[in-house]
Parts: C-alpha cells; sequence; structure tokens
C-alpha cells in the first residue's frame, strides 16, 4: 500500500526551490491523469478496440492474391538431371504421310473407274467420291506438317490466383460482433473505475496530509507554550514564590513537547510522501492549510442507491458483462444453423501449350456447411453458456446488493461524523477556556503551574480530537460521493 512504501521512503527529498503547495484539485487532476494503472486500462480500451476490428472480420469480404513460380526437373535416366518440358507425340507424321498416299491411291483408282464407265450417273457418283479423297489427302498432309510434340508436364511455370469470399450468412457472426462492441464499452467502464479508484485514493491520502499538517501546527503551538510557561515559571522559582520541583516539571513538559513536535513533523513527512505515490511526486510538497471538502450528494437512501446503480462503473461493466454472457448463449445456439459463403476465384498460368490454350480461368460458387454431429461440442457450449450467464447474473445481483449496502453505510455515518465532529468541537472550546483561565490564575499568582500544565495536555488532546473528527467527516463525505459514484469535485 502506499502507505507502508511511504513508511520505507521515510519522506520525499526536499525541492531547491521550496515546497509547492497543491490544492485538492491538483492531487485529483495528477492522480487520474498520468497514473500508470489508467494508461495500463487505456490500453486494454485500445485492444478491446483491435478485437472489434477482428470480429467484423468474420463478415466482411475476405480477398487473396496467390502467386508461383514452379521449376520442374527430372533424373534417373539418360541425363543427370534433366530441366526441360516433357513432350510426347498424339500423331505420327509418318502415319499420316501414308494415310495421305492411300488416299491418293484410292482417288486414282476412282478416277480410272470413272473414265471406263458409260453411265453417266455412275461415273459422276465416282468423281465425286474422288474428289473427296483428294480434298481428305490435303487435309492429312497439310496435319502431317504440323503435327507437334505436346508438352505434358513444363519445366517453368508461372501461376497467380485471385480469390473472393463473400459470407452470405454467418449465424455466429453477429453475437460475436455485438460482443465486441461492448467489449469496448466494458473496457472504457473499467477504465473509468480505475480513474474513480485512483481519486478517491487520492482524496483519502489528501485529506490525511491536510490532517497531519493540522497536528504539526497544533504540536508547535503547544510547544512554544510549553516553553514560555517554562520562563514564567523560572521567574516564579527564582522569585522564591513557586517550589523548584514546578521548574522541573515544567521543563519536562517543554521537552515532550518538542517531542511531540518533532513526531509531528515526520508523521506529516510520512503523510506527503504517501500522498505523493499516489499522484507521482518526485520532490516534497505541501498541501493546503483549509482544503475545500468534497461535496456529498444529498438525497433518500433509496435515491441515492439509485443514483448509485446508474452511476457507478463497475455496476455499469457488470451489466455489460451480463449482455456478452447473454450474446455468448445465443452464440451457442447459433452453432446449430448453417452457414452460407459465396466464393469467386480467378487462376493465371503461363503454361498454356498443352490441353489447356486460355491463360485464364475463373469459378463461381455458392457453399453451405449444414452441421449435422460435432460430436457433442455444440450442446456443451449451450451448458457453458446458460452456466456463465447465470455466474454473471448472481454477480450482478451481489454488486447490486452490495452497493446498497455501501450506499446506506456511508449515507448513516455521516451524521454521526457531524455529531461527533460537534462534540469535538465543544470539547476544544471548554479546553481552551479552561487553559486560558489557568494561564490567567497563574499570572495573577492564584493559580498553580501544575493547572496550567494539565490543562495545556487537555487542550491538545481535544484539538487533536477535533482534528481527527474533522477528518474523519471528510472521509466519510468523500466515502459516500465514492459509493454513489458521483464525482469528488
Amino acid at each position: 500500500s502506499p502507505a507502508s512504501e511511504a513508511n520505507a521512503l521515510v519522506a520525499l527529498p526536499e525541492p531547491a526551490a521550496g515546497r509547492k503547495v497543491l490544492a485538492l484539485d491538483d492531487v485529483l487532476r495528477a492522480a487520474t491523469t498520468d497514473a500508470f494503472d489508467v494508461r495500463i486500462a487505456a490500453e486494454r480500451v485500445v485492444q478491446q478496440e483491435a478485437n472489434l476490428r477482428r470480429a467484423w472480420s468474420a463478415v466482411l469480404p475476405q480477398l487473396n492474391l496467390n502467386g508461383a513460380y514452379t521449376l520442374t526437373c527430372s533424373g534417373g535416366g539418360v541425363d543427370i538431371a534433366n530441366c526441360s518440358d516433357l513432350t510426347t507425340t498424339l500423331v505420327d507424321p509418318k502415319q499420316l504421310q501414308s494415310e495421305a498416299s492411300l488416299f491418293d491411291g484410292i482417288a486414282s483408282l476412282l478416277g480410272i473407274a470413272a473414265s471406263t464407265t458409260s453411265d453417266p450417273d455412275e461415273r459422276q457418283k465416282l468423281l465425286d467420291q474422288q474428289a473427296e479423297l483428294v480434298t481428305s489427302s490435303g487435309q492429312v498432309k497439310q496435319a502431317a506438317k504440323s503435327a507437334q510434340p505436346v508438352v505434358v508436364q513444363p519445366a517453368n511455370v508461372f501461376a497467380g490466383s485471385i480469390s473472393l469470399a463473400l459470407p452470405i450468412f454467418n449465424g455466429r457472426a453477429f453475437p460475436l460482433l455485438l460482443n465486441a462492441y461492448d467489449g469496448v464499452a466494458l473496457a472504457g467502464k473499467v477504465r473509468d473505475q480505475t480513474r474513480d479508484a485512483l481519486a478517491y485514493s487520492a482524496a483519502r491520502a489528501y485529506f490525511a496530509a491536510v490532517a497531519a499538517k493540522k497536528l504539526v501546527a497544533i504540536a508547535q503551538t503547544q510547544a512554544e507554550d510549553a516553553h514560555k510557561h517554562t520562563e514564567a515559571t523560572r521567574a516564579r522559582v527564582e522569585a522564591a514564590t513557586q517550589p523548584k520541583l514546578m521548574l522541573d516539571r515544567a521543563e519536562l513538559d517543554a521537552v515532550r513537547a518538542d517531542e511531540q513536535l518533532e513526531q509531528a513533523r515526520s508523521a506529516y513527512d510520512v503523510a506527503i510522501a504517501g500522498l505523493g505515490l499516489v499522484v507521482h511526486k518526485t520532490e516534497a510538497f505541501d498541501v493546503a492549510d483549509t482544503p475545500t471538502a468534497v461535496r456529498a450528494p444529498a438525497g433518500s437512501d433509496e435515491e441515492l442507491a439509485a443514483q448509485a446503480l446508474s452511476s457507478r462503473a463497475d455496476v455499469a461493466a457488470q451489466r455489460l458483462s451480463v449482455a456478452i454472457a447473454r450474446r455468448g448463449e445465443l452464440d451457442a445456439w447459433m452453432m446449430f444453423a448453417p452457414s452460407v459463403n459465396l466464393v469467386a476465384s480467378a487462376h493465371a498460368t503461363s503454361f498454356t501449350t498443352g490441353f489447356v490454350r486460355d491463360p485464364i480461368t475463373g469459378t463461381l460458387a455458392i457453399t453451405a456447411t449444414v452441421p449435422l454431429y460435432d460430436g457433442g461440442a455444440r450442446y456443451a457450449a449451450l451448458d457453458d453458456s446458460g452456466s456463465r450467464l447465470r455466474e454473471e447474473l448472481l454477480r450482478e445481483e451481489q454488486l447490486e446488493e452490495r452497493v446498497k449496502a455501501q450506499v446506506l453505510g456511508n449515507a448513516r455515518d455521516i451524521p454521526r461524523r457531524e455529531h461527533a465532529l460537534a462534540l469535538a468541537r465543544r470539547a476544544s472550546d471548554v479546553a481552551r477556556t479552561a487553559h486560558d483561565q489557568a494561564e490567567a490564575s497563574f499570572e495573577s499568582g492564584v493559580g498553580t503551574s501544575l493547572d496550567v500544565t494539565d490543562t495545556a495536555l487537555a487542550l491538545t488532546v481535544a484539538e487533536n480530537d477535533l482534528v481527527r473528527a474533522e477528518l474523519d467527516l471528510s472521509l466519510a463525505e468523500a466515502g459516500l460521493a465514492y459509493v454513489v459514484g458521483a464525482p469528488l469535485r
């Protein structure tokens, strides 16, 4: 805790230019602006915003571009390594030439037969057949000339593809996306809760430092009065109107007053060091003598409880946790729903010398996935999500009951602290009057030194009690503002 660390540090180093005076607003601003806990919580907000962007990826299109270069070599044959294209011959040119020669021979025979027949119809029929064979022979000869080996496996291939996947329906994406939005809001509420807790801690440490400073002033006045009384007693002893024992008693009281002053100063340094840890100060400083108190929110117990439930960051964070858990149950049900996607892709390749002549091909498909059986994982998810929802609901109910109890306890504590402060002020006034009367009696020669010493001690105790009563009331008012969720300033 800051107090234990302050005790280890004893005090902060004294600044060369003198101590600066910090007001409550300065302390609250320093505690909630540059605090490490607040900055860490702010980074968690950034992380949740990244998760939100990641959740959007489940419903947005996915576009990918791929490219590849492939070098294919073979070995173990005639060559140690052959990195040339592997080809095959589908049509033998010599066989085509033989077929053409056959067609030519048959065409010649048909021509001879046509010249020897006397029937005109038969002659024309034979001539037509001869012409067809001549044409076919020419085509076969042309095919023989253009016949080339076919590449079966190219050695060098450049290929690329681009694909687009568009989710048409994915039931699980919607609760995940909404939970991502609530996750950002939840991280923001946690950051606000951290800031409020630091402000409350800083306010408590500030009021404690103010009380310690007032105790130093009381101890200073007590020491000065003790030394004055010692000198007055010394004069009486020298005038033989008081016994020597009274001087010894007065000197002892003065020494004790000096010791109490040093203890009060040390306690004040410790309080400043503790406050400095909260507000990240590396040099000693002072606090204002009369700080502005925190204004406690007014209203009935029911009104304050309602304000707390609507204003506190931790309550809002828990309600967001319930909403997230509720969508987790919806996500488990969506595991039973089908998913539909639109997938489009285009492929490009440099291998166009084989059976595929087009360098670019494309496909378009709509895919649907219907979950039938997954080993029981969906039913386990249902049980788990239902249990998590019930857990968060119980946490919400528990937190609301605790908030109401905190509001009721702090609201009822303030009147008691105010009454205790009124009694402490009355006791301080009575002790002050008694001490003044004792000093007047001593100066007139009627009272004794012991009366002055006793009333001085009683006045110191009463003033210390008054400072503690003021501190208790300030802490109670700050505590009520904190549990209600109201700003401390």
